[in-house]
Protein backbone atom coordinates (compact mmCIF):
# COMPACT_ATOMS: atom_id res chain seq x y z
CA UNK A 1 0.00 0.00 0.00
CA UNK A 2 1.28 3.45 -0.84
CA UNK A 3 2.34 5.41 2.21
CA UNK A 4 0.22 8.53 2.74
CA UNK A 5 1.52 11.56 4.58
CA UNK A 6 -1.00 13.93 6.12
CA UNK A 7 0.32 17.28 7.28
CA UNK A 8 -1.50 19.05 10.09
CA UNK A 9 -1.13 22.59 11.38
CA UNK A 10 -2.08 22.98 15.02
CA UNK A 11 -2.61 26.46 16.49
CA UNK A 12 -2.93 26.84 20.23
CA UNK A 13 -4.71 30.09 20.99
CA UNK A 14 -4.15 30.66 24.68
CA UNK A 15 -5.50 33.35 27.01
CA UNK A 16 -2.57 34.39 29.23
CA UNK A 17 -4.14 36.46 31.98
CA UNK A 18 -4.32 33.92 34.76
CA UNK A 19 -3.00 34.69 38.19
CA UNK A 20 0.75 34.23 38.31
CA UNK A 21 0.31 31.22 40.58
CA UNK A 22 -1.65 29.43 37.80
CA UNK A 23 0.61 30.13 34.84
CA UNK A 24 2.66 26.97 35.53
CA UNK A 25 -0.56 24.93 35.43
CA UNK A 26 -1.35 26.31 32.00
CA UNK A 27 2.17 25.75 30.66
CA UNK A 28 2.08 22.23 32.07
CA UNK A 29 -1.15 21.51 30.23
CA UNK A 30 0.27 22.88 26.99
CA UNK A 31 3.26 20.56 27.25
CA UNK A 32 1.03 17.58 28.01
CA UNK A 33 -1.38 18.37 25.20
CA UNK A 34 1.16 19.06 22.48
CA UNK A 35 4.12 16.84 23.31
CA UNK A 36 2.52 13.96 25.15
CA UNK A 37 5.11 14.27 27.90
CA UNK A 38 4.98 11.16 30.00
CA UNK A 39 2.91 9.25 27.45
CA UNK A 40 5.76 7.39 25.83
CA UNK A 41 5.74 9.34 22.58
CA UNK A 42 8.93 10.06 20.73
CA UNK A 43 10.10 13.62 20.50
CA UNK A 44 8.96 14.51 16.99
CA UNK A 45 5.85 16.57 16.40
CA UNK A 46 3.94 13.67 14.87
CA UNK A 47 1.00 12.90 17.14
CA UNK A 48 0.49 9.51 15.51
CA UNK A 49 2.49 7.33 13.17
CA UNK A 50 0.88 4.21 11.78
CA UNK A 51 2.35 1.81 9.23
CA UNK A 52 0.81 3.41 6.16
CA UNK A 53 -0.54 6.65 7.56
CA UNK A 54 2.09 9.06 8.86
CA UNK A 55 0.92 12.28 10.47
CA UNK A 56 3.24 15.27 10.70
CA UNK A 57 1.98 18.06 12.91
CA UNK A 58 3.51 21.52 13.19
CA UNK A 59 2.55 23.70 16.14
CA UNK A 60 2.23 27.46 16.56
CA UNK A 61 1.17 29.22 19.75
CA UNK A 62 -0.55 32.60 19.99
CA UNK A 63 -1.26 34.13 23.39
CA UNK A 64 -3.64 36.97 24.05
CA UNK A 65 -5.07 39.23 26.72
CA UNK A 66 -5.46 42.91 25.81
CA UNK A 67 -2.81 42.36 23.12
CA UNK A 68 -2.28 39.44 20.78
CA UNK A 69 1.20 37.93 20.72
CA UNK A 70 2.71 35.30 18.43
CA UNK A 71 4.88 33.15 20.70
CA UNK A 72 6.20 31.10 17.77
CA UNK A 73 5.09 30.03 14.29
CA UNK A 74 5.03 26.62 12.57
CA UNK A 75 8.71 26.77 11.61
CA UNK A 76 10.26 27.50 15.00
CA UNK A 77 10.19 24.08 16.67
CA UNK A 78 10.47 20.82 14.73
CA UNK A 79 10.48 18.31 17.58
CA UNK A 80 8.86 17.84 20.95
CA UNK A 81 12.00 18.41 22.99
CA UNK A 82 12.47 21.89 21.54
CA UNK A 83 8.75 22.57 21.66
CA UNK A 84 8.65 21.92 25.41
CA UNK A 85 11.40 24.49 25.89
CA UNK A 86 9.43 26.99 23.82
CA UNK A 87 6.32 26.46 25.91
CA UNK A 88 8.30 26.92 29.11
CA UNK A 89 9.30 30.41 27.92
CA UNK A 90 5.68 31.64 27.74
CA UNK A 91 5.14 34.32 30.37
CA UNK A 92 2.19 35.83 32.26
CA UNK A 93 0.50 38.87 30.72
CA UNK A 94 -2.28 40.78 32.47
CA UNK A 95 -5.15 42.55 30.75
CA UNK A 96 -8.53 42.09 29.11
CA UNK A 97 -9.78 39.25 26.89
CA UNK A 98 -9.48 39.90 23.14
CA UNK A 99 -10.49 36.44 21.89
CA UNK A 100 -11.94 37.77 18.61
CA UNK A 101 -8.79 39.74 17.80
CA UNK A 102 -6.69 36.66 18.47
CA UNK A 103 -8.79 34.57 16.07
CA UNK A 104 -8.48 37.32 13.45
CA UNK A 105 -4.70 37.29 13.86
CA UNK A 106 -4.58 33.54 13.34
CA UNK A 107 -6.75 33.82 10.22
CA UNK A 108 -4.94 36.76 8.63
CA UNK A 109 -1.33 36.32 9.72
CA UNK A 110 -0.67 32.71 10.58
CA UNK A 111 -2.81 29.81 9.41
CA UNK A 112 -2.67 30.62 5.68
CA UNK A 113 0.72 32.37 5.63
CA UNK A 114 3.45 30.36 3.89
CA UNK A 115 6.13 32.58 5.43
CA UNK A 116 4.96 31.38 8.86
CA UNK A 117 5.26 27.75 7.75
CA UNK A 118 1.62 27.19 6.76
CA UNK A 119 0.91 24.56 4.10
CA UNK A 120 -2.10 24.72 1.83
CA UNK A 121 -2.65 20.95 1.88
CA UNK A 122 -2.46 20.62 5.66
CA UNK A 123 -5.39 19.92 7.96
CA UNK A 124 -5.79 23.05 10.09
CA UNK A 125 -6.81 22.85 13.74
CA UNK A 126 -7.17 25.58 16.39
CA UNK A 127 -7.44 24.98 20.12
CA UNK A 128 -8.79 28.06 21.91
CA UNK A 129 -8.05 27.98 25.63
CA UNK A 130 -9.54 30.69 27.86
CA UNK A 131 -10.50 31.28 31.48
CA UNK A 132 -12.69 34.34 30.87
CA UNK A 133 -15.37 35.97 28.74
CA UNK A 134 -14.40 37.98 25.69
CA UNK A 135 -14.61 41.70 26.56
CA UNK A 136 -12.46 43.51 24.00
CA UNK A 137 -12.48 43.90 20.23
CA UNK A 138 -14.47 42.04 17.59
CA UNK A 139 -16.92 39.33 18.62
CA UNK A 140 -15.14 35.95 18.52
CA UNK A 141 -17.99 34.41 16.52
CA UNK A 142 -17.20 36.59 13.46
CA UNK A 143 -13.63 35.37 12.72
CA UNK A 144 -14.64 31.90 13.97
CA UNK A 145 -17.32 31.64 11.26
CA UNK A 146 -14.83 32.83 8.63
CA UNK A 147 -12.30 30.22 9.72
CA UNK A 148 -14.87 27.43 9.72
CA UNK A 149 -15.90 28.39 6.19
CA UNK A 150 -12.30 27.69 5.22
CA UNK A 151 -12.57 24.22 6.78
CA UNK A 152 -10.56 25.03 9.88
CA UNK A 153 -11.41 22.75 12.80
CA UNK A 154 -11.82 24.71 16.05
CA UNK A 155 -11.94 23.37 19.60
CA UNK A 156 -12.99 25.78 22.36
CA UNK A 157 -11.92 25.02 25.91
CA UNK A 158 -12.89 27.02 28.96
CA UNK A 159 -11.34 26.70 32.40
CA UNK A 160 -12.93 28.01 35.65
CA UNK A 161 -16.49 29.20 36.24
CA UNK A 162 -15.90 32.62 34.64
CA UNK A 163 -16.66 31.27 31.17
CA UNK A 164 -19.59 32.10 28.91
CA UNK A 165 -20.34 28.65 27.53
CA UNK A 166 -22.52 30.04 24.73
CA UNK A 167 -19.43 31.88 23.47
CA UNK A 168 -17.45 28.64 23.40
CA UNK A 169 -20.19 27.01 21.33
CA UNK A 170 -20.14 29.90 18.84
CA UNK A 171 -16.38 29.52 18.43
CA UNK A 172 -16.16 25.72 18.15
CA UNK A 173 -16.73 23.79 14.92
CA UNK A 174 -19.12 21.30 16.55
CA UNK A 175 -20.93 20.90 19.85
CA UNK A 176 -18.57 18.03 20.64
CA UNK A 177 -15.63 20.41 20.24
CA UNK A 178 -16.54 22.37 23.37
CA UNK A 179 -14.92 21.51 26.69
CA UNK A 180 -15.63 23.33 29.96
CA UNK A 181 -13.81 22.23 33.12
CA UNK A 182 -13.42 23.75 36.57
CA UNK A 183 -9.60 23.80 36.75
CA UNK A 184 -6.38 22.70 35.08
CA UNK A 185 -6.10 19.51 37.11
CA UNK A 186 -9.29 18.28 35.45
CA UNK A 187 -8.07 19.46 32.03
CA UNK A 188 -4.82 17.54 32.42
CA UNK A 189 -6.72 14.39 33.31
CA UNK A 190 -8.96 14.75 30.25
CA UNK A 191 -5.88 15.20 28.07
CA UNK A 192 -4.28 12.02 29.39
CA UNK A 193 -7.48 10.07 28.76
CA UNK A 194 -7.67 11.38 25.19
CA UNK A 195 -4.06 10.48 24.49
CA UNK A 196 -4.34 6.99 25.94
CA UNK A 197 -1.54 5.01 27.50
CA UNK A 198 0.79 4.80 24.51
CA UNK A 199 3.69 3.77 26.73
CA UNK A 200 2.43 0.19 26.70
CA UNK A 201 3.65 -0.08 23.11
CA UNK A 202 7.22 0.52 24.27
CA UNK A 203 8.83 -2.35 26.17
CA UNK A 204 11.79 -1.68 28.46
CA UNK A 205 15.11 -2.35 26.74
CA UNK A 206 13.55 -2.47 23.28
CA UNK A 207 15.04 -0.55 20.33
CA UNK A 208 12.29 1.62 18.84
CA UNK A 209 12.16 3.99 15.88
CA UNK A 210 10.19 7.14 16.61
CA UNK A 211 7.94 9.02 14.20
CA UNK A 212 10.90 10.99 12.84
CA UNK A 213 12.85 7.81 12.11
CA UNK A 214 15.31 8.21 14.98
CA UNK A 215 16.57 5.06 16.69
CA UNK A 216 15.72 5.13 20.40
CA UNK A 217 15.92 2.93 23.45
CA UNK A 218 12.85 2.25 25.54
CA UNK A 219 13.43 2.94 29.21
CA UNK A 220 10.60 2.77 31.74
CA UNK A 221 8.03 3.28 29.00
CA UNK A 222 9.79 6.32 27.48
CA UNK A 223 11.95 6.73 24.41
CA UNK A 224 15.47 7.84 25.37
CA UNK A 225 18.91 8.16 23.74
CA UNK A 226 17.34 8.86 20.35
CA UNK A 227 19.76 9.33 17.46
CA UNK A 228 19.31 10.20 13.81
CA UNK A 229 20.03 7.53 11.21
CA UNK A 230 21.90 8.34 7.99
CA UNK A 231 21.59 5.72 5.26
CA UNK A 232 23.45 4.92 2.06
CA UNK A 233 21.33 6.54 -0.65
CA UNK A 234 21.08 3.56 -3.02
CA UNK A 235 20.06 1.31 -0.08
CA UNK A 236 17.12 3.55 0.80
CA UNK A 237 13.60 2.63 -0.27
CA UNK A 238 12.10 4.35 -3.29
CA UNK A 239 9.82 6.38 -0.99
CA UNK A 240 12.77 7.48 1.19
CA UNK A 241 14.80 8.60 -1.83
CA UNK A 242 11.87 10.54 -3.31
CA UNK A 243 11.16 12.15 0.07
CA UNK A 244 14.76 13.31 0.41
CA UNK A 245 14.88 14.79 -3.09
CA UNK A 246 11.53 16.56 -2.68
CA UNK A 247 12.71 18.04 0.62
CA UNK A 248 15.93 19.32 -0.96
CA UNK A 249 13.92 20.95 -3.75
CA UNK A 250 11.56 22.54 -1.22
CA UNK A 251 14.50 23.95 0.75
CA UNK A 252 15.96 25.47 -2.42
CA UNK A 253 12.78 27.03 -3.76
CA UNK A 254 10.14 27.70 -1.09
CA UNK A 255 10.17 30.57 1.41
CA UNK A 256 11.14 30.87 4.19
CA UNK A 257 13.48 27.88 3.78
CA UNK A 258 14.99 29.28 0.59
CA UNK A 259 16.62 32.18 2.47
CA UNK A 260 18.36 29.87 4.94
CA UNK A 261 19.34 27.51 2.11
CA UNK A 262 20.89 30.36 0.14
CA UNK A 263 22.79 31.69 3.15
CA UNK A 264 24.16 28.28 4.14
CA UNK A 265 25.40 27.30 0.69
CA UNK A 266 26.85 30.77 0.10
CA UNK A 267 28.85 30.38 3.31
CA UNK A 268 30.76 27.46 1.79
CA UNK A 269 31.65 29.53 -1.27
CA UNK A 270 32.70 32.51 0.86
CA UNK A 271 34.99 30.33 2.97
CA UNK A 272 36.21 28.16 0.08
CA UNK A 273 39.81 29.41 0.10
CA UNK A 274 40.10 29.56 3.90
CA UNK A 275 41.33 26.79 6.25
CA UNK A 276 38.04 24.83 5.95
CA UNK A 277 39.76 22.90 3.14
CA UNK A 278 43.00 22.39 5.04
CA UNK A 279 44.07 19.66 7.42
CA UNK A 280 43.05 21.00 10.83
CA UNK A 281 39.54 22.13 9.85
CA UNK A 282 38.45 20.11 6.84
CA UNK A 283 36.80 17.10 8.51
CA UNK A 284 35.23 18.76 11.59
CA UNK A 285 34.04 21.84 9.69
CA UNK A 286 32.31 19.82 7.00
CA UNK A 287 30.73 17.56 9.62
CA UNK A 288 29.25 20.71 11.17
CA UNK A 289 28.18 21.96 7.72
CA UNK A 290 26.32 18.73 6.90
CA UNK A 291 24.53 18.97 10.24
CA UNK A 292 23.38 22.54 9.54
CA UNK A 293 22.02 21.44 6.17
CA UNK A 294 20.30 18.45 7.73
CA UNK A 295 18.71 20.64 10.40
CA UNK A 296 17.30 22.86 7.66
CA UNK A 297 15.80 19.86 5.83
CA UNK A 298 14.29 18.57 9.07
CA UNK A 299 12.37 21.84 9.43
CA UNK A 300 10.51 20.70 6.31
CA UNK A 301 10.19 16.98 7.13
CA UNK A 302 11.50 15.62 10.43
CA UNK A 303 11.95 12.15 8.88
CA UNK A 304 14.71 13.37 6.57
CA UNK A 305 18.41 13.00 7.30
CA UNK A 306 21.28 13.58 4.88
CA UNK A 307 22.17 10.21 3.33
CA UNK A 308 25.58 9.36 1.95
CA UNK A 309 26.66 7.96 -1.41
CA UNK A 310 29.17 5.11 -1.14
CA UNK A 311 30.94 5.63 -4.45
CA UNK A 312 33.47 2.92 -3.54
CA UNK A 313 30.83 0.27 -4.36
CA UNK A 314 30.99 1.31 -8.02
CA UNK A 315 34.54 2.67 -8.12
CA UNK A 316 35.46 1.49 -11.61
CA UNK A 317 32.30 2.95 -13.16
CA UNK A 318 30.70 5.36 -10.68
CA UNK A 319 28.32 6.85 -13.23
CA UNK A 320 26.57 3.53 -13.83
CA UNK A 321 25.27 3.71 -10.25
CA UNK A 322 21.53 3.89 -9.64
CA UNK A 323 22.41 7.06 -7.74
CA UNK A 324 22.27 8.87 -11.08
CA UNK A 325 18.96 7.44 -12.27
CA UNK A 326 16.80 9.96 -14.10
CA UNK A 327 13.50 9.19 -12.37
CA UNK A 328 11.98 10.80 -9.28
CA UNK A 329 14.27 8.78 -6.98
CA UNK A 330 17.62 9.70 -8.53
CA UNK A 331 19.92 12.67 -9.01
CA UNK A 332 19.67 12.72 -12.80
CA UNK A 333 22.41 12.09 -15.32
CA UNK A 334 25.27 13.82 -17.05
CA UNK A 335 25.16 17.34 -18.44
CA UNK A 336 24.65 18.04 -22.13
CA UNK A 337 26.78 20.20 -24.40
CA UNK A 338 27.41 22.95 -25.07
CA UNK A 339 27.01 24.21 -21.49
CA UNK A 340 26.93 20.85 -19.63
CA UNK A 341 23.53 21.66 -18.10
CA UNK A 342 21.72 18.68 -16.58
CA UNK A 343 18.53 17.99 -18.55
CA UNK A 344 17.34 14.82 -16.82
CA UNK A 345 16.05 13.96 -13.36
CA UNK A 346 14.58 16.08 -10.57
CA UNK A 347 17.40 18.66 -10.77
CA UNK A 348 17.12 19.30 -14.51
CA UNK A 349 16.91 22.67 -16.22
CA UNK A 350 13.58 24.32 -15.46
CA UNK A 351 13.04 22.30 -12.28
CA UNK A 352 16.08 23.34 -10.26
CA UNK A 353 18.42 26.32 -10.16
CA UNK A 354 21.66 27.02 -8.35
CA UNK A 355 21.61 29.58 -5.55
CA UNK A 356 21.99 33.24 -6.51
CA UNK A 357 25.59 33.41 -5.26
CA UNK A 358 26.42 30.65 -7.78
CA UNK A 359 24.79 32.59 -10.60
CA UNK A 360 21.32 31.08 -10.27
CA UNK A 361 21.73 29.08 -13.48
CA UNK A 362 21.56 25.39 -14.27
CA UNK A 363 23.31 22.55 -12.47
CA UNK A 364 26.23 21.36 -14.62
CA UNK A 365 28.05 18.00 -14.85
CA UNK A 366 30.64 16.50 -17.19
CA UNK A 367 31.27 12.94 -16.02
CA UNK A 368 34.79 11.62 -16.59
CA UNK A 369 36.87 9.17 -14.57
CA UNK A 370 36.68 6.52 -11.88
CA UNK A 371 36.36 6.58 -8.10
CA UNK A 372 38.41 4.91 -5.35
CA UNK A 373 37.04 1.39 -4.90
CA UNK A 374 36.19 -0.58 -1.75
CA UNK A 375 39.73 -2.01 -1.56
CA UNK A 376 41.19 1.51 -1.55
CA UNK A 377 38.84 2.56 1.26
CA UNK A 378 39.69 -0.55 3.26
CA UNK A 379 43.41 0.11 2.83
CA UNK A 380 42.95 3.69 3.99
CA UNK A 381 41.22 2.48 7.15
CA UNK A 382 44.27 0.35 8.04
CA UNK A 383 46.30 3.53 8.60
CA UNK A 384 47.59 3.59 12.17
CA UNK A 385 46.41 6.30 14.56
CA UNK A 386 49.96 7.59 14.78
CA UNK A 387 49.72 8.36 11.06
CA UNK A 388 46.44 10.24 11.28
CA UNK A 389 47.83 13.12 9.21
CA UNK A 390 48.55 10.64 6.43
CA UNK A 391 45.00 9.29 6.69
CA UNK A 392 43.50 12.78 6.63
CA UNK A 393 45.55 13.95 3.66
CA UNK A 394 44.67 10.89 1.57
CA UNK A 395 40.98 11.24 2.44
CA UNK A 396 40.92 14.97 1.73
CA UNK A 397 43.24 15.42 -1.23
CA UNK A 398 42.71 12.12 -3.03
CA UNK A 399 39.32 10.62 -2.21
CA UNK A 400 37.45 13.85 -1.57
CA UNK A 401 38.96 15.96 -4.35
CA UNK A 402 38.79 13.18 -6.96
CA UNK A 403 35.04 12.64 -6.59
CA UNK A 404 34.36 16.35 -6.88
CA UNK A 405 36.28 16.58 -10.13
CA UNK A 406 35.26 13.36 -11.87
CA UNK A 407 31.71 14.72 -11.68
CA UNK A 408 33.08 18.06 -12.86
CA UNK A 409 30.83 21.02 -13.58
CA UNK A 410 29.30 22.62 -10.50
CA UNK A 411 30.83 20.01 -8.19
CA UNK A 412 34.36 20.91 -9.31
CA UNK A 413 34.08 24.63 -8.55
CA UNK A 414 33.85 27.00 -5.58
CA UNK A 415 30.05 26.69 -6.01
CA UNK A 416 30.20 22.95 -5.30
CA UNK A 417 27.87 23.12 -2.28
CA UNK A 418 25.10 24.21 -4.67
CA UNK A 419 25.19 20.80 -6.34
CA UNK A 420 22.67 18.51 -4.56
CA UNK A 421 25.12 15.58 -4.69
CA UNK A 422 27.65 17.59 -2.64
CA UNK A 423 26.19 16.64 0.73
CA UNK A 424 25.95 12.93 -0.08
CA UNK A 425 29.57 12.85 -1.20
CA UNK A 426 30.66 14.65 1.96
CA UNK A 427 28.42 12.35 3.97
CA UNK A 428 30.50 9.38 2.83
CA UNK A 429 33.76 11.21 3.52
CA UNK A 430 32.45 11.89 7.02
CA UNK A 431 31.47 8.23 7.43
CA UNK A 432 35.00 7.10 6.51
CA UNK A 433 36.37 9.42 9.21
CA UNK A 434 33.78 8.12 11.69
CA UNK A 435 34.69 4.48 10.96
CA UNK A 436 38.41 5.22 11.24
CA UNK A 437 38.00 6.79 14.69
CA UNK A 438 35.65 4.02 15.83
CA UNK A 439 38.00 1.16 14.95
CA UNK A 440 41.00 3.02 16.38
CA UNK A 441 39.29 3.99 19.64
CA UNK A 442 41.61 1.71 21.59
CA UNK A 443 44.36 4.26 20.96
CA UNK A 444 42.40 7.47 21.37
CA UNK A 445 45.45 9.35 22.65
CA UNK A 446 46.90 9.16 19.17
CA UNK A 447 44.38 11.69 17.89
Amino acid sequence: MKRRVIFALLVLLVLIQLGRSHIQDENGWLQEMVTGKGSGHGEGLDLACEENHALQTRVAIVTYSTRVKLEFNFIKYINKKCLRKGIQKIRYTGGLTATGSALQYVKNRLLFNRAAGARSEATKVIYVLTDGKSNLGVKPSIPAVQLKRRRVIIYAMGVTSHIRESELRQIASLKDHVLHVRNYAVLNEVTRLLQGDLSRKCRHGQTVYDECGRRCKCQAGRLVHCCRMRKEFTDMTYQERVRYIKTVKTASSVLPYKRSHEALLTMHKTLFDTPIHRRDYFLPWHRWFILQYENLLKQIDCRVTVPYWDWSLVGANPFASNFWNTGASGFGGNGNPPGSCVNTGPFRVGKFSLVASAGGGCLTRNFNGSAPDAVAVKDLLTTTPANFYEFEEMLRRKFHDDIHCIIRGTMCSPDSASAPEFFLHHGFVDKIWYVFVKIKVWDANAF
